[in-house]
This record gives structure tokens, sequence and C-alpha cells, in this order.
């Protein structure tokens, strides 16, 4: 497998997939225009693409959603409460297919495990994927790290995880208290302490690469989130690299395989 993260942040999450022959989206979250930039920079074709797997209905996962599936005719992968909620404003998406937690589905060779995440939405779900015995695991927009989590992300090669905020610069911050609470409650975003003992959690001798996401450009700074997490793997000896996604540029490629 090789995974792309286009765009990671409150902003526009787009993260590219590529499985053999099977290229998927994991959200859809910037204008058809800018993802179509995006992949154009990364060097992938639009066209190519064979499913959007969206994990939950606010805005900035779904934003190009709706013109992108109707200009490349591509199938939406999508919970069924989380739909009825997207309906409320927009329903022409080319072609809805439900998915549920726990019931994973086969895109070609590529296994697509969806799992519950406590947010502050219409059953959100978060991602594992299983491509010739090599494993991913991605999982943002959750207020805490609940068991089932942990399980589900348990003995993955390679991790996406959040880091959304530092806990003193969201207090400090300028947001308004309900949003302030919103965010720090067990059902908004991780911090970069969550994030660093849900990883604390994940480690295991086989785990090649860890990339965090979904940092707050107004809560956040890219150093703490990188200084929590690799305390975690310092302190464990690991040798797993540590990436930071960025809300403006594509990484580069990270290749998953079985060690």
């Amino acid at each position: 497998m090789e995974v792309r993260v286009l765009s990671s942040g409150s902003k526009g999450n787009l993260l590219h997939l590529q499985a053999g022959e099977t290229a998927v989206l994991v959200d859809c979250g910037l204008s058809c225009k800018q993802v179509e930039a995006r992949m154009a920079k990364a060097g992938l074709d639009p066209r190519a693409v064979s499913a959007i797997l969206v994990t939950h209905e606010h805005t900035d996962h779904i934003a190009g959603v709706s013109v992108f599936s109707r200009r490349y005719r591509v199938p939406v992968y999508i919970p069924h409460r989380a739909w009825r909620a997207v309906q409320r404003w927009q329903n022409d998406w080319w072609e809805v297919r439900h998915i549920r937690a726990g019931e994973p589905l086969r895109l070609n060779g590529l296994c697509v495990e969806p799992f519950s995440i406590p947010h502050d939405t219409e059953e959100p779900v978060a991602f594992a994927f299983e491509h010739g015995g090599a494993r991913f695991g991605m999982a943002t927009d959750l207020g805490h790290a609940s068991e089932s989590v942990v399980q589900a992300l348990s003995g993955m090669d390679a991790l996406l995880i959040e880091s959304n905020h530092d806990e003193r610069m969201l207090e400090t911050g300028p947001y308004p208290w309900p949003l302030k609470q919103r965010i720090a409650s067990p059902f908004g975003h991780l911090s970069n302490r969550q994030s660093a003992a849900l990883l604390r959690r994940l480690l295991h001798p086989a785990l090649q690469t860890v990339i965090l996401g979904h940092l707050s450009e107004e809560n956040n700074q890219p150093e703490l989130a990188q200084a929590a997490a690799q305390l975690v793997l310092d302190e464990a000896r690991a040798e797993a690299p540590l990436i930071i996604a960025g809300q403006y540029e594509p990484l580069p490629p990270v290749v998953v395989a079985i060690k």
C-alpha cells in the first residue's frame, strides 16, 4: 500500500491510498478544484479513484464529495446516519453506499474495516486497511481513545492518529468557551497528551511509520505535537519515523508493507 496525506486539518482533510490497482480517497474535505490540484501536485490521477470513504459529515471532511463524485462517477461509502445528516443540505452525490462499523468491505484486493470513534457527529467512523498482509490504520476527530479504538488500531504497520491541540494553548487561546469545551470533551479532539498516550498503547516492534494529523493551526504547534509523540518513541527505543501531516502541502508517499 501507498498512503498520501494530501491535506489534514480543520480547513479540509484528504487522504489517498493506493493498494495494487485500487485507489481510494478517505474524506474529501477540500473543493473539487483543490482536490484536483493536490492530486496533480502529488502525481495522482483523479480518474483512477474507485471509491470515496467518508468518516463523518463535518464540512472539512465532505466539502468536495458532491462535485468530485459526480465529475468522476465515484461511489461514496458513508454510514447511514451520517448520510441522513448530509442530506439536510446536499443530496446529489454520485452513488451512495452505506457502511457500518464492524462490517468490513472489500474493494478488489483491499480490505476496509470501519470502526466507531467517539465524536460529536452522526455515526462517525475511522478505518483500518489491509492489503497483501500489510495493515494501515487511521483515526482523527475523536475525543478520547476508547478501548474499541485501541483494539481496532492494534498491530498496524503504519498509523495516522490525531494530535489536534496543546491543552494549554487551547485553554488560553482565542476560541469562545463553548468551542473550547467541545474540542476538549470526550467527543471532541485528541490533545497532544492524549495522542501520545494512545501511541504508547499502539507501539509494537513491527510498527514502521507514525503520522500525526489534524493539528490545529490556532491551538497547536507542530513542534509540540512532535515532541510529545517523539518522547513516547524514544522511551520505547522505537525506530519508526514520525511524520507531521500539514494543511497545505501533500506529504511524500508512505509505503506500508510487511516488515
